[in-house]
């Protein structure tokens, strides 16, 4: 049985909707609903900060196994002391000697004969608390923690060099002590525990032992009582103990994704210096300049070298330096340019070290190969000693220097190619002012866009890591692991667990009804999203909530009903002129709007590029305008309809009005907007039916290992077709007004499943509908766009059964 499938993948949730396809191949269309539903799990993060459970999970495993780790290193040193003779097999015996104050054998035992018990006793509280070890290598998240307990631990040092404390424990113990015994009214007092004063960024610790400090006095202990116990304190005795006390662990290194260009090898940092000039090279390569009403051009390559020089030695471009530095007419704005971006990035490694207390001006004149050393030293050398004497060694750095740049904070995280990709591609968008994907064929490289299908099928879905390898770590590659270890998983959790969800769901359809011929699919916005990115979603979603509110309470002042349209109206108007709300006109009339005339018939609603050439409905693509001059625009671009138009209409005063306008919205005035939104090297209707998206490019990847034929769909008409064909009423809408407008009844879950029915009934066929109903529309200047698409027999109005 041939049949399709309709997925609406969410970041807890999948529709499904099965739909039995009649015709041949060539020309296959939905004959009927099979079946649909949804599949609902956990989104693999903490509700509360949006962090992955795994986060969650990983502290406390990280407690029990320091706390297991102690215990047993507990007991390797018990016996090893005992073993030595510097402790009682006896229990009893080991038990009573818990009576000896272990601060007063430490002191005692420098300078006095200790008996070998009592020595062993001192070394055992020696090991209960054996101090801080630094690590560079540690999470990052703990550098607040860190600074606060060196700083404790510089100021223990001056101290004890103070007070002339040769040892932690003397220093520690002296104020607790009286004619040599443990006075307890001083030792209430008098605490040995390092302990956190204050609260937030004022917190403080009066004191830090750190590991180094326990160890030296080990040593002294070792020493001093060898001169009373020479046969029995041997030098192998001492370098046993002292494994056991002091050992500690290497890191593991944690696995780091594949290179996109080259899978055989890692991603290299984006802290190191070429991976820093591949970016500044690629996103000022692919800048773009617009003037007002022209169509926006590349950089010339003197232009190009202007600024890549100044982002080199800076840490951030604005873009109103930019347009300074190319001395660009009035008016002039770029494609990367936005309300939320005012700069491009520089050389953020260079910022850093390049600080006169780090390396100071010489660093951007060392070679690009010395740079990249040093800043690979930084970044995997553990030890501070070692790297502290590398840096004052090997490059003549002073101590304070040394230790400044140790303690410099590098950008974090991988890019997506590793370092040898890395250098090629770098060459190519520097031999000329080309894009990446453009450099990456040049350096010999596939698209990095195309996904390594090799056309093979599965019976059944395999797990992801499977054939998703150039997107996933490396794994162990050894086939008695479980899949996730052996071939390991994508770092975001939340895309982690929808690609196995999704796999379970396909599997289980293909047993009931077969491989799927066709698969159509539209994912969430926020799915590939981290944690940043969905706490950055979830701010601008409260902005606009807020921006809303405000709305309606203007609305409310001015009288006018509290509807959507008003609010998009009031939405729109406020951006003809955001900085100057008394001079908000008609883009091509240049007609003052004001609130009387916002809400009069004479201002109109209007799609800057045509519904009917686009089937774009969003707001980006929308603006107020006098209703006589929507009327003489037609189905035309701006550039199309006034650019040679009757002296009514001034071009250049309509592009200088455009400038004014949000980003999103002004380039839509451009000669050429209508071929960068179509793309010219793809159908319009096939437009509608990819999402470019990364996400989306490897869902479809994945899914095509069921052998059948995928389309991603970006999403733009799924709720206005959702509308058109009278689907948002299907569910119950208990205690809503019947005579209201029916509205998508977001509490019921089974709305994913209508979605997925949209989404499988969207095809060329459908798309080609809506267009040619939406230019009908146009034509009659009728709002309802999409009128009633006709769906063959699902334009009956037939229920779904759920």
């Amino acid at each position: 049985m041939a049949w399709r499938l309709g997925l609406d993948v969410g970041t807890n949730s999948i529709g499904w909707a099965a739909l039995s396809l009649e015709g041949n191949d060539d020309e296959r269309r939905p004959e009927d609903i099979l079946s649909a539903g949804v599949r609902i799990f956990s989104d693999g993060r903490n509700p509360k900060d949006r962090q992955s459970n795994a986060v969650a999970r990983r502290v406390p495993r990280q407690q029990r196994r320091m706390r297991d780790r102690y215990l047993k290193r507990r007991n390797r040193f018990m016996e090893a002391l005992i073993r030595h003779g510097l402790m009682p097999a006896d229990v009893e015996e080991r038990q009573r000697l818990q009576h000896e104050d272990p601060w007063v054998l430490r002191v005692n035992g420098l300078d006095r004969e200790l008996t070998p018990h009592q020595l062993g006793r001192a070394l055992f509280h020696l090991q209960q608390r054996r101090g801080f070890k630094s690590n560079r290598k540690t999470d990052k998240a703990a550098d607040a923690e860190r600074g606060k307990i060196k700083a404790a631990a510089t100021i223990l040092k001056r101290k004890m060099e103070e007070t002339g404390a040769r040892t932690l424990g003397e220093f520690l113990a002296r104020p607790r002590m009286k004619d040599g015994a443990l006075d307890h009214k001083a030792a209430s007092t008098n605490p040995v525990r390092a302990r956190l004063v204050g609260t937030g960024a004022k917190a403080t610790y009066d004191f830090y032992p750190t590991r180094d400090m326990v160890e030296e006095e080990f040593h002294c202990l070792w020493t001093s009582q060898k001169k009373f116990h020479y046969d029995s304190l041997t030098d192998n005795a001492r370098d046993e103990l002292c494994d056991i006390l002091f050992y500690q662990r290497e890191l593991k290194p944690q696995p780091v994704g594949k290179c996109s260009l080259n899978p055989s090898e890692e991603r290299a940092p984006r802290a190191l210096p070429s991976a820093q000039r591949l970016r500044i090279y690629q996103e000022i390569n692919h800048l773009r300049i617009r003037l007002p009403g022209q169509a926006a051009r590349r950089l010339t390559r003197e232009e190009r070298d202007t600024l890549v020089k100044k982002a080199l030695s800076v840490q951030k471009v604005t873009f109103k330096s930019v347009r300074k530095m190319l001395n660009t007419p009035v008016g002039t704005s770029f494609n990367l340019e936005s309300e939320t971006r005012k700069h491009l990035d520089g050389d953020r490694t260079a910022a850093v070290l390049a600080a006169k207390s780090r390396w100071g001006p010489q660093w951007r004149s060392l070679r690009l190969s010395d740079q990249e050393h040093i800043v690979e030293t930084l970044l995997t050398e553990e030890s501070e000693t070692d790297l502290r004497d590398r840096l004052q060694q090997q490059y003549g750095r002073a101590t304070e220097a040394a230790n400044a740049v140790m303690s410099a904070h590098l950008p974090d995280g991988h890019g997506q190619l590793g370092r040898t990709a890395t250098l090629s591609v770098l060459r190519e968008l520097e031999r000329d002012v080309v894009n990446y994907d453009e450099a990456v064929r040049a350096a010999g490289f596939e698209d990095h866009s195309a996904l390594d299908f090799d056309g093979e099928a599965f019976d059944a879905l395999p797990y992801y890591g499977a054939v998703l390898q150039r997107h996933v770590a490396f794994g162990s590659g050894d086939p008695l692991d479980i899949p996730e270890k052996r071939y390991s998983k994508l770092a975001n959790p939340t895309v982690h667990v929808v690609l196995n969800q999704l796999r379970r769901l396909v599997n289980e359809l293909v047993v009931r009804f077969g491989q799927p011929g066709q698969i159509v699919v539209e994912l969430a916005r926020d799915l590939p999203l981290s944690a940043k990115g969905k706490a950055d979603l979830d701010r601008l979603q409260r902005d606009n909530q807020h921006a809303n509110d405000e709305r309606r309470e203007t609305l409310k002042k001015l009288g006018q009903a509290d509807s959507y349209e008003n609010r998009l109206r009031l939405r729109l108007w406020e951006e003809l002129n955001p900085g100057k709300p008394l001079d908000r006109r008609c883009p091509y009339t240049g007609k003052q709007i004001s609130y009387g005339r916002l809400f009069s018939d004479q201002v109109e609603i209007e799609h800057i590029l045509p519904f009917s050439r686009t089937l774009d409905n969003g707001v980006a693509n929308k603006t107020l305008s006098m209703r006589f001059a929507n009327r003489f625009k037609g189905q035309r671009s701006p550039h199309e309809a006034f650019s040679d138009s009757p002296d009514e209409y001034d071009w250049d005063a309509i592009a200088a009005r455009a400038a004014s306008m949000p980003g999103n919205k002004s380039w839509r005035f451009g000669p050429d907007a209508m071929d960068r939104y179509n793309n010219e090297e793809r159908d319009f209707l096939d437009r509608q039916l990819v999402d470019t998206r990364y996400m989306s490019r490897i869902a479809r990847h994945y899914l095509r290992r069921t052998g059948a034929d995928v389309w991603v769909t970006p999403g733009r008409l799924t709720s206005d077709l959702r509308w058109a064909w009278g689907l948002d009423s299907v569910l119950s809408t208990d205690g809503q007004d019947e005579t209201a407008v029916p509205a998508k009844n977001r509490l019921d879950h089974r709305h994913h499943a209508i979605d997925a029915i949209v989404v499988a009934l969207t095809d060329r066929r459908i798309l080609a509908d809506a267009a040619k109903r939406a230019r009908k529309a146009e034509e009659q200047f009728d709002k309802r766009y999409l009128g009633a698409c006709a769906v063959g027999r699902f334009a009956t109005g037939r229920r779904a059964q759920f």
